[in-house]
């Protein structure tokens, strides 16, 4: 891309002098209002003169919730609802979306974002254009401020494959111990202790500063602001997860590609933090278990991946 160009999506429009379109995804999972809140601060965040699109995908939401926001949206031509029959998961969900807004809509630059997360910010979009111009990338990724107002600082790289190895035998030991009806005595927070007092550097990367901007470094999966560079070679992430480790998954994709992602401080976002897997398992037991058995099957692919 010349300067030119990098000029024109600075100004929020493309080398033929249109607008360029800037798609929101959403995935929705039962939690209403969280997704309402959502969408609402998107619109309230972008400027008038921002192409903005948002695409809603309803992931088999059993509570009709995904059909309430088709009926709520109906008047509104720049959100768009997907209805999917079933809960395919975190990626596959996403990537439907991430089609419709770059295929159906003609998004060039596409912000996956969690139905818990809410825009602050004022003019968002032309904050991405002015960062996208400066640090060309492929994917761009904001502050996240947590629910209790303290940050989510950045990792600067992935773990190595053998920590995933045996971190995933630990969680199939926390597995069966949680399913016969012990309570875990967190097997994975005492690892994690040790490993820490051995300095395995490669093991456990160490939080980095947060404040400033950052290349090639693991961006949250709460928000990910896809910049040309990637939609115009990708139909989404790795869409072999039904969720968790997506981070890590992304973070190999763009290295095998000889691609950058960029951590921007000045982009900040509220995430609120886990609303739908909440409201979809009720027990401590059942959440724990949940999350034991899509981590290990998750892990088994990143550890796949990074062959």
């Amino acid at each position: 891309m010349n300067g030119m160009e990098m000029n024109m999506i600075n100004a929020g429009h493309n080398k033929n002098n249109t607008a360029v379109k800037f798609g929101f995804v959403v995935l929705h999972y039962l939690a209403l209002d969280a997704t309402v809140e959502c969408v609402e601060s998107i619109y309230q965040c972008r400027d008038q003169e921002d192409q903005v699109e948002i695409v809603i995908v309803d992931n088999g939401s059993p509570n009709g919730t995904g059909q309430l926001l088709k009926t709520r949206y109906k008047d509104k031509p720049y959100v768009h609802v997907l209805l999917l029959e079933n809960n395919i998961g975190f990626a596959k969900g996403n990537n439907e979306g991430f089609q419709f807004a770059k295929e159906q809509l003609g998004c060039s630059f596409i912000c996956m974002l969690n139905n818990d997360v809410l825009l602050t910010q004022e003019s968002f979009v032309q904050k991405c254009f002015e960062i996208y111009r400066q640090n060309p990338c492929a994917v761009i990724g904001p502050m996240v401020i947590r629910k209790d107002d303290s940050v989510q600082p950045p990792d600067k790289t992935i773990r190595s494959r053998n920590f995933y190895i045996f971190y995933r035998n630990i969680l199939k030991i926390e597995l069966i111990l949680s399913r016969i009806g012990i309570d875990t005595v967190k097997l994975t927070e005492i690892v994690m202790r040790i490993l820490k007092k051995k300095k395995h550097s490669d093991r456990c990367p160490v939080n980095i500063k947060y404040d400033v901007p950052l290349r090639n470094i693991v961006l949250h999966g709460c928000c990910w602001i896809f910049t040309p560079q990637f939609t115009e070679k990708f139909q989404g992430i790795n869409n072999r997860t039904f969720l968790y480790r997506e981070e890590e998954l992304l973070y190999v994709l763009l290295k095998k590609y000889h691609m950058n992602t960029l951590y921007a401080p000045e982009l900040k976002i509220y995430h609120m933090e886990d609303i739908a897997t909440d409201m979809s398992v009720k027990t401590p037991k059942k959440k724990r278990e949940f999350i034991y058995k899509n981590e290990i099957a998750s892990l088994k692919i990143l550890i796949e991946e990074m062959k």
